[in-house]
């Protein structure tokens, strides 16, 4: 493969603000039935339009024809390519740039797939029900902020300053489409394209009502939503889905680069890196050392680790652990509170760690009193694996332990219920008095 598997374009000849295609979108043009010249313009088309053309026809999620007859389209691709990816007619390219828009496929397929992959949700209104529960009523906790009834909807482009819901209750279908662009675009290192899709998703999750009948103009009237943005948005409701997130869904390359930045310690870069090395599992990835945990660990633990730490822990479990954990603390500083953070704070049904805020006084530094919960755990059995600790003479403003729980079967403290839990980091940060260690942050 050529290493561009993500389509970080090369020789685009529109801006990022008016190309209609996107990096994407990555063509193979077949030569069969094109002539040179057809074949060379078809080409440049793409390279305007903002797609890239691909050298390697492995590298592409799409192709392009002039063949018609579905035998010589099985004739001159694989079975993998007829049954996952868009095979269109060329004349895709074209419409798309007379009405300036990336087009749905229907009506320019040269072969109908016999299987699709998951796809993404498609345009439609429903009521979804948020995944947000209460936080923890424990004395050891502090209560969160009770929930009051909905505001009223602020058109504002600061995102502090309007209520959003963790989900959308009319529009979470396109929601869904538009984080999906943007992870598309983290993992492409496309910064200012990702910021765009952010916005945009969270704008319209705000909006307390649907916006399958809202115009192009009101659309742009939505602060995060601009003329591009508002023309994705308008494409998704009249044709069901956004050709590009399609095409992203079907992609391989791209979901299983996708898969690997679930691992912990795995960004965009190391998992195109990682990719492009010819890795295409999360077992190649470990057995590599690509992964923080297993440059610590070794392969050989981390893989042992893996189904675990792929596992998300629901909201009754983070509270279970949060408990224990604040009770081996009090035991050392008695005066000890924390409130869960995190994924868990934004309602989420589960979550991938344990983000805990705590707060107490003691005589000791917080990297000594850090030092001191990760021991204490051990001894207890629920730490098996450090990753990282501060040395107690340390007195950095932020102090970070990584450290892992265990399986627990033991009923004085069952908060694991026959599963283990993923990584675990410790931040602590000292404030403005020695003997007080406003803040600890346990992932």
């Amino acid at each position: 493969m050529s290493g561009n598997v993500l389509g970080q374009a090369h020789g685009r000849q529109r801006g990022t603000s008016d190309r209609i295609l996107t990096h994407a979108i990555r063509v193979f043009i077949l030569e069969e039935k094109i002539n040179p010249s057809e074949y060379s313009r078809l080409c440049d088309l793409a390279k305007q339009l903002g797609a890239v053309v691909c050298t390697d026809r492995r590298d592409a999620n799409m192709l392009l024809t002039g063949i018609r007859a579905p035998k010589r389209i099985e004739m001159h691709t694989s079975a993998e390519e007829r049954d996952f990816m868009p095979i269109l007619k060329a004349e895709w390219l074209d419409e798309c740039a007379r009405e300036n828009k990336s087009l749905a496929f229907e009506g320019f397929l040269a072969w109908q797939p016999r299987r699709v992959r998951e796809q993404g949700p498609t345009a439609q209104c429903c009521v979804c029900d948020s995944d947000a529960t209460p936080t923890p009523s424990s004395p050891s906790f502090i209560p969160s902020r009770e929930a009051s009834p909905a505001p009223t909807w602020t058109n504002s482009e600061y995102a502090v300053c309007r209520a959003t819901p963790l989900r959308s209750t009319w529009n979470q279908a396109l929601v869904e489409e538009l984080e999906l662009l943007r992870t598309h675009r983290r993992l492409a290192h496309d910064v200012h394209s990702e910021l765009a899709y952010l916005r945009a998703a969270s704008a319209v999750k705000a909006v307390p009502h649907s916006l399958a009948t809202t115009s192009h103009a009101d659309l742009r009237q939505i602060k995060g939503i601009g003329p591009k943005m508002a023309t994705t948005i308008r494409q998704f409701y009249e044709e069901g889905y956004i050709p590009e997130a399609r095409i992203i869904r079907s992609d391989p390359a791209v979901q299983t680069m996708l898969s690997f930045m679930k691992l912990y310690g795995i960004g965009p870069r190391t998992a195109e890196r990682a990719y492009n090395e010819g890795c295409r599992t999360l077992e190649d990835v470990t057995r590599r050392c690509k992964t923080d945990l297993s440059a610590r660990l070794g392969p050989a633990t981390s893989l042992t680790l893996l189904p675990d730490l792929s596992q998300l822990i629901p909201r009754d479990q983070v509270e279970s652990i949060a408990a224990a954990i604040l009770h081996t603390l009090q035991s050392m500083v008695p005066d000890a509170q924390a409130t869960i953070a995190g994924s868990f704070r934004r309602g989420k049904a589960a979550s991938g760690d344990v983000d805990m805020v705590i707060s107490g006084t003691t005589s000791n530094s917080a990297s000594s009193i850090l030092c001191s919960l990760v021991q204490a755990l051990q001894r207890l059995g629920r730490v098996t694996h450090i990753l990282s600790v501060p040395r107690q003479e340390d007195h950095r403003e932020v102090d970070v332990a990584e450290v892992y729980l265990p399986l627990q079967n033991d009923t004085v403290q069952p908060f694991l219920h026959g599963r283990a839990v993923p990584s675990m980091s410790v931040i602590c940060g000292d404030g403005p008095r020695p003997e007080a260690f406003p803040y600890v942050l346990l992932t």
